[in-house]
């Protein structure tokens, strides 16, 4: 059986998702969540949001996925015991580092699609952490998910809702443009603004996905393994959490509507829907002209005279709902309608801005849902007996499905006056309202001539109700998982490297093997080797043969951020190929410490692990790892290296740009070399990069240089070459940093060096 899993941001969100069918709910609480926008929980409310859900039987996943500073582990703490005592049935994780924290607290662990996993290798090394669950990022294939399955965790997976364009866990994106990282949940949304492509020569929305929906792909999916099916929209209204949920839980219950995918574009609806990066090409993935909600088509505009727009819709409209106005695909405007009139079978609408006749109307808010998911109705059906029976106990008996509880009061009397009736009773515990229940059936026994104060009576109820309420989260409670075993690695991971990291491409490698040999004999900095471009037109013997001839000495090399499918094969045979001259991997993502353990290496840990403190490397087993490139001088302790120069990744793209700038086809690719996406004066590099399958890196084209400042870091220091073609410059460059000499670049920046990232 699955489980279909909502996304809440506020209290009125929660209960369309339970009203809706919803099996599980997940929500932030306080700053260190991915949506800190989603405010709607904090340390006063959590518990009896959370016991909300659990009277009904739904779970409730609390967000901690965000990375997390050295500084802040006391505060994070105060938050994971507020939710731990309040019964949560889950925490999401992101940030390895707070593994200890957690461990104090028996409360289940799900890996956060930030974590960024995708293959079995990372879902092997999360299992081992203690993690009962991951959250697969969305860019994880169908063939690797049946892989993931034969492990025994859990598998969660997105099937409804916004799509990053970036590989989960690894933009930089609004961190570098604004300060305000997407990994500390303060997202920008950067990539839904417009880009001047080199390419096309024209702006679009080139980083704008179109939202996934996967409603016909439940059965494959779950058939695959996925267990949880996450619909995507904390941020999002409690009418589309709601409608969203009502409509996936349909399909599972085998009751769909005909029209549901009309009711979930009305819902949101930005790009027409994708079925997302595992089926979809980039044509569907991507919705460059429009990025916002569209909504769902409903007429035309037949008429415009007077600002007012004659509408010819298929659908009434009301005042409140929402209208966008598209002319040949392109948004025109968008309003509220907050008038109407009826001509015949027009609807006449007054607006500020003139509309061209025949453009097409969309639904972006649809009132009626709105009032459909407002306040539903939540109250559980119970039933009641009772019996005042003379000189002895008042018994009340209620009781939810087979949960009951009984109740004793005081000794009933002869009445003396006005006797007490059945009605009477009945009338007085029949009025519950408020209470989280509603009366399905009630029946009683009531002597004649009877005596029992009113006010005990109500009293009486209100204590029944009370300890029916509790025995029901009682119940709940005691059935939940209560084995947590969170460790660290037992990994070998002994590795001895200089205090310089010097990365290159792969091919700079062995072209020049020997001017970098003759470098290195008088001065002391490690190689780290990026793998080629285009790994697939790298010939065996050519490896082979340069290997041989240059003398190669050992290197680290450098594992890609994301290895899918048919990209693991290609991988492999690259590194055997390599594994003679191999000194150890540097892991852009967790996946990659399985890969040395296979191999027998040791392994240092990238900027792709994006470390925050010096915890994840303790529980991650290696002494070796470099910083976040989101930290500043402040927030970095002395251990970890620091990315000191190169052009740092803003973020990896699993689309094809090209198709989207160029219409072409993979059998007609047209890559010939880098291209930019500018926003304002912010230019972007964008290059391919192949194993099996193609992925885009997005670079940012001005500098990271922390020459001027070498004097006063102490830490060592990881340097990326990659954009600097000339061997004598290079070398330039090494020297300055060896030396810690040499000035920064003019134009460089020194990225978040000097910077406090929210």
């Amino acid at each position: 059986m699955s489980e279909l899993l909502a996304p809440v941001g506020n209290i009125e969100s929660l209960k369309a998702a339970i009203y809706a069918g919803a099996d599980a709910v997940y929500l932030g609480l306080g700053r260190f969540n991915a949506r800190q926008k989603a405010d709607g929980f904090n340390k006063d409310n959590i518990k009896e949001s959370i016991d909300l859900c659990h009277l009904h039987g739904v779970k409730v996943y609390i967000t901690f996925n965000t990375l997390v500073k050295d500084r802040e582990f006391k505060d994070f703490e105060e938050d994971v015991k507020v939710c731990a005592n309040a019964n949560a049935d889950a925490f999401i994780v992101t940030d390895i580092g707070t593994l200890d924290i957690f461990k104090k607290y028996n409360v289940p662990l799900h890996a956060s699609t930030q974590m960024g996993i995708h293959n079995y290798e990372g879902a092997k090394i999360a299992k081992e952490l203690g993690f009962s669950r991951v959250v697969l990022s969305r860019e994880a294939l169908i063939e690797d998910i049946r892989k993931i399955k034969t492990l025994g965790i859990e598998i969660e997976y997105f099937i409804h809702g916004a799509l990053c364009v970036s590989f989960s866990g690894g933009c930089l994106l609004s961190s570098f443009l604004s300060g305000d990282s997407g990994n500390r949940g303060l997202c920008k949304q950067s990539c839904r603004l417009k880009y001047q492509s080199s390419l096309s020569k024209e702006e679009k929305y080139y980083l704008s996905t179109s939202d996934q929906c996967l409603i016909e792909k439940l059965n494959e999916l779950i058939d695959a393994g996925v267990y949880s099916l996450k619909i995507e929209g904390r941020l999002k209204s409690a009418a589309y959490v709601g409608e969203v949920v009502n409509q996936y839980r349909r399909f599972l219950d085998n009751k769909k509507q005909i029209d549901y995918m009309s009711w979930l574009r009305k819902a949101y609806n930005r790009g027409s829907f994708t079925k997302g990066y595992n089926y979809d090409d980039t044509l569907k993935l991507m919705s460059p002209n429009v990025q916002g909600n569209q909504g769902e088509a409903i007429g035309k505009i037949v008429k415009y005279s007077s600002k007012t727009l004659y509408i010819k819709t298929n659908r009434g409209l009301f005042i409140n709902d929402g209208l966008k106005i598209f002319k040949n695909g392109v948004e025109l405007g968008g309003f509220r309608v907050d008038n109407i009139k009826k001509e015949n079978d027009l609807y006449l609408v007054n607006t500020i801005k003139t509309y061209p006749v025949g453009s097409d109307v969309y639904l972006t808010a649809d009132e009626e849902l709105r009032i459909k998911y407002d306040n539903p109705n939540l109250d559980l059906p119970i039933s009641i007996n009772y019996k005042l029976k003379l000189n002895e106990p008042l018994y009340i008996e209620a009781k939810y499905k087979d949960i009951n509880v009984e109740f004793a009061g005081d000794i009933v009397f002869e009445s003396n006056n006005r006797p007490l009736l059945d009605n009477d009773v009945k009338e007085k515990l029949s009025q519950i309202n408020g209470t989280g229940f509603y009366l399905e059936y009630i029946n009683g026994n009531v002597d004649e001539n009877i005596f029992y104060p009113v006010s005990k009576l109500k009293e009486a109820k209100r204590i029944v109700l009370d300890n029916l309420k509790n025995k029901i989260l009682s119940e709940y409670n005691s059935s939940k998982e209560d084995t947590v075993n969170i460790k660290k690695l037992d990994i070998k991971n002994d590795l001895k490297i200089n205090n310089l990291l010097v990365e290159i491409g792969w091919l700079d490698l062995i072209t020049n093997a020997q001017n970098y040999i003759e470098l290195s004999k008088n001065n002391k900095f490690t190689l780290v080797a990026k793998i080629p471009d285009n790994l697939p037109k790298i010939n065996d013997d050519i490896i082979k043969n340069q290997l041989n001839c240059n003398y190669l000495e050992k290197y680290l090399l450098k594992l890609p951020k994301i290895c899918r499918g048919k990209d693991n094969l290609v991988l492999r045979k690259f590194i055997e190929l390599n594994k003679d001259y191999i000194l150890g991997f540097v892991c852009e993502n967790i996946y990659g410490i399985d890969f040395a353990r296979e191999y027998n290496l040791p392994y240092i840990l990238g900027t792709g692990i994006n470390i925050y403190n010096s915890k994840v490397n303790e529980y991650l087993s290696s002494q070796n790892y470099v910083f976040s490139l989101e930290l500043s001088k402040n927030d970095i302790s002395n251990k970890g290296y620091i990315y000191s120069f190169g052009k740092p990744l803003m973020m990896s793209l699993s689309h094809c740009p090209i198709k989207l700038n160029l219409k072409s086809t993979c059998s007609d690719c047209r890559y010939n070399k880098s291209f930019t996406y500018k926003l304002n004066n912010n230019v972007f590099e964008i290059e391919r990069f192949k194993l099996s399958h193609c992925y885009f890196e997005m670079i940012k084209s001005t500098f990271i240089d922390l020459r001027d400042n070498l004097n006063e870091i102490n830490n060592p220091i990881y340097i990326d070459l990659n954009a600097i073609s000339d061997f004598l410059e290079q070398k330039a460059i090494i020297e300055d940093f060896i030396n810690k000499t040499g000035n920064s670049y003019l134009g460089s920046t020194k990225g978040h060096y000097n910077l406090i990232v929210k």
